[in-house]
This record gives structure tokens, C-alpha cells and sequence, in this order.
């Protein structure tokens, strides 16, 4: 029988990614061309969260029917998060543009896609067999969302001034 322990350690990284991802678009609003640095921490922040918590979800056991469907839930808020920092970055391409900054988001980018690709790949392998496809349809957009943002600054679709 699963650990009550594991469901929470799940459900504990998933706030945790959260709060990081609420951080970083905070961050991505206020971003005006000038200072990178907030940007920078708040980007390998969330890169660290999400490494972190992929350890730590590997480290439990699987997790019954009943947990999966219960972290759901928990799981549709950081979605939405992740669709909006999506959106908040994609808005602030010309002040990337503008302070030469093309090639270091979108390296940041693929990083925290990468990253957060392995978080999902560990927590859906503590899903019960029968639930891991449809587990990997429900997180499949926020991976090729990600994907999306970085190559929407690879070189070639996102040109420093």
C-alpha cells in the first residue's frame, strides 16, 4: 500500500514549484530591459525547485488511483501558472530583444523545460500503470508549451539589438 508520506511529498513539490513559478513570473512582469539579474535568480530558482523535487518524487513509492486523481487537482493551478509564465515571457520578447539577452532565455528556457520534463516523467511513474497515459496527456501541454517559448527564442526567432 502507498505511503500517505509519498502523496505528500508529491503534493509538497508541487507547491513548491508553484510558489518558484509565481516568483518568476513576478519577476518576468516587472523585467523592463534594464536589470537581469532578479530574472536570472528567480529563472534558476525554479530550475533547482524542479530538479530537487524530481529527486525527491523518484525517492517515494508509487502512489494509488485515489492519490493520482486527489494530486490532480492540485496539478490544474500550476498549469495555469505555467501558461501564464509562458505568456508573460513571450510578452517581454522585444526588451529580450532590445537588451541582447536572446540566447540566455532561451538556454534558461530549455533548462526549465528539460527540468520540469524530468519532474513530470518521475511523478508519472508513481502513477498507477493504467493512469500514466492519460497522467502523461494531462501534462503534455505544459511541456510543449515550454518547448514552444524556447525555440521562440532560438536564433533566428528572437534577434539581439
Amino acid at each position: 500500500l502507498p505511503s500517505k508520506r509519498d502523496v505528500a511529498t508529491i503534493s509538497n513539490v508541487i507547491m513548491q514549484v508553484s510558489t518558484a513559478m509565481q516568483t518568476l513570473d513576478t519577476a518576468v512582469k516587472a523585467f523592463n530591459g534594464q536589470d537581469f539579474n532578479q530574472l536570472a535568480t528567480d529563472a534558476a530558482t525554479l530550475k533547482t525547485v524542479l530538479t530537487q523535487g524530481t529527486q525527491q518524487i523518484m525517492a517515494t513509492d508509487a502512489i494509488s488511483a485515489q492519490d493520482a486523481i486527489t494530486l490532480q487537482s492540485s496539478l490544474s493551478p500550476v498549469q495555469t501558472l505555467g501558461t501564464s509564465l509562458v505568456t508573460d515571457i513571450t510578452a517581454k520578447k522585444a526588451q529580450v530583444q532590445q537588451a541582447g539577452l536572446c540566447t540566455i532565455v532561451q538556454q534558461q528556457t530549455a533548462d526549465i523545460g528539460s527540468s520540469a520534463s524530468g519532474l513530470i516523467s518521475a511523478t508519472v511513474q508513481k502513477v498507477p500503470a493504467n493512469l500514466q497515459a492519460v497522467a502523461t496527456q494531462l501534462t503534455s501541454g505544459f511541456t510543449s508549451e515550454l518547448n514552444d517559448l524556447s525555440a521562440s527564442f532560438a536564433p533566428g526567432n528572437c534577434t539581439n539589438a
